[in-house]
């Protein structure tokens, strides 16, 4: 099977996409993979697809509406005798741009897969014209969770409805295994390490977080993974309320290390607005870290599969009573013994091998009716 997956990729900040294609040029690595992106690849993310595919292409747009329109056109020539192609796009607006041009060379028949990461509220102006064009010409649409389903469901006309389906995030459990099997914790002071995965923007509510943390009188450390357009305001913020020396922006990490860093913490936290479904939250609780996030929807929906997930709604003194008793625990040692309160139940229902196969079935499903 021949496949273009269409993503607008700026390194580990849409992990989603990228725990997806690592895990299908592995699993499914004698597929013939074209991937396009808007922005530059990540040198690590490259690497690794290249090591597992046996026939990887990597097209990178640098940002060109121009370039992305070229690539599609050129990969739909190259491969207009081969009857099991797809194009996948995981990103309205380059979803929108790959689908209009394939759609242009209609005498080159191809099935289009459009995902959808993120709930209705979140897609405005622009993008939410290209959620619709994507919508109008693709074949099939999958969401990421029942939640991002639900948000859009009674906006959408019955013939969109009738080709939707969900599909919900994965985390790439012998990926998480392998990479946190021989590895020691690497934090020998006593200090609880509480750590969170997100951009720095502010469907994260970072600053939220960081308020609570100024609120709490314990000895602790938060870790917070990822880059993003609210790093300055965020550093100002630590120096302002005196967390320098408890509150760390860590950047971006490659995901075996991050992996780590999660198994290495206490407790994991998202205090965020909104989710797809959070790949973080998944992973972490794949590596069964105690875990507290907001009470928002997409974090209910994770909870109805995990009993054990604390949620709390975004109130300061919620949040800081809730945090203050997790640290509390780990402090006495009753969460220092990983029990398996959670992992079995990730592997159950949101491994990736489980997506991987109802994708399959997708691709399988198009390609026979294409024929």
């Amino acid at each position: 099977m021949e496949i273009l997956r269409v993503s607008n990729i700026a390194g580990p900040t849409s992990a989603p996409f990228n725990t997806f294609t690592l895990f299908r040029s592995k699993v499914y690595r004698h597929e013939n993979t074209t991937y396009l992106a808007y922005r530059r690849l990540e040198k690590t993310f490259k690497s690794e697809l290249k090591r597992d595919a046996v026939d990887v292409i990597f097209n990178e747009c640098n940002g060109s509406i121009l370039k992305l329109t070229s690539f599609v056109f050129r990969w739909l020539r190259l491969n207009r005798l081969n009857k099991n192609k797809i194009i996948h796009a995981h990103q309205p607006g380059v979803g929108s741009i790959s689908f209009l041009s394939a759609s242009l060379l209609s005498f080159f028949s191809v099935p289009l897969v459009y995902t959808v990461h993120n709930s209705m509220s979140n897609f405005k102006g622009i993008k939410k014209v290209a959620v619709c064009v994507c919508f109008a010409l693709s074949d099939r649409i999958t969401f990421v969770s029942n939640d991002s389903f639900r948000s859009f469901e009674s906006s959408l006309p019955q013939w969109v409805l009738r080709k939707s389906i969900v599909i919900q995030n994965g985390a790439d459990i012998d990926r998480i295994r392998q990479s946190t099997l021989n590895h020691k914790k690497n934090t020998p002071d006593k200090t609880i390490v509480v750590s969170c995965i997100g951009r720095l923007a502010p469907q994260k509510n970072l600053s939220f977080l960081l308020e609570v943390v100024a609120k709490i009188n314990k000895d602790f450390r938060l870790n917070i993974y990822g880059e993003g357009s609210d790093r300055d305001l965020l550093s100002g913020q630590i120096s302002q309320l005196g967390l320098s020396e408890k509150v760390f922006l860590c950047g971006n990490l490659p995901k075996i290390e991050l992996f780590q860093k999660i198994q290495d913490s206490d407790i994991y936290v998202s205090s965020a607005h909104y989710e797809g479904l959070p790949m973080g939250l998944i992973e972490a609780l794949a590596l069964d870290v105690p875990c507290l996030v907001s009470d928002i929807s997409s974090h209910q929906e994770i909870k109805e599969y995990i009993s054990c997930l604390e949620l709390v709604e975004n109130d300061i003194d919620q949040w800081v009573a809730s945090l203050t008793r997790k640290i509390e625990l780990s402090e006495i040692g009753e969460s220092s013994i990983r029990i398996q309160l959670s992992s079995p139940y990730i592997e159950e229902y949101f491994s990736m091998s489980r997506m991987q196969k109802e994708y399959m079935k997708v691709y399988s499903n198009l390609l026979q009716t294409a024929e």
